[in-house]
């Protein structure tokens, strides 16, 4: 077995996001936007000098027993889901946790927050 350490500084952003979009989308839909949204952040927190993701994990609830829980760890390869979201929905709440290494916090936020406003426009 290897171990391999990282020297760089963790840096963590979270933020919850409630929506309400002009048109619904289902559930599929969803999880292709969260697909294209979780790709599109680890590709350019790598473009920014993350060397590690330690993980970026959220939740996407559009009703009471409607929730899509997402994780991705590497820079390769799809994201996790796990749950389903129930009908079509254009309201709800995205919670998202990120802790990487090598980018600066305040870098983080805004590659998030970009993400967001332009993969889940909210």
């Amino acid at each position: 077995m290897t171990i391999i350490e990282h020297q760089d500084h963790p840096a963590v952003y979270a933020r919850e996001v409630i929506f309400n979009l002009a048109e619904p989308r289902n559930g599929s839909d969803w999880e292709s936007v969260l697909t294209d949204f979780l790709s599109g952040l680890a590709s350019s927190l790598r473009l920014a000098g993350c060397s590690l993701i330690g993980h970026i994990k959220g939740v996407l609830e559009t009703g009471e027993d409607s929730r899509l829980y997402f994780s991705l760890t590497t820079f390769q390869g799809p994201p996790h889901f796990k749950g389903q979201l129930a009908g079509d929905s254009s309201h709800g709440r995205l919670t998202i946790n990120v802790i990487v290494y090598g980018v600066d916090a305040a870098i983080l936020e805004e590659i998030v927050n970009e993400g967001i406003e332009t993969s889940i426009h909210c």
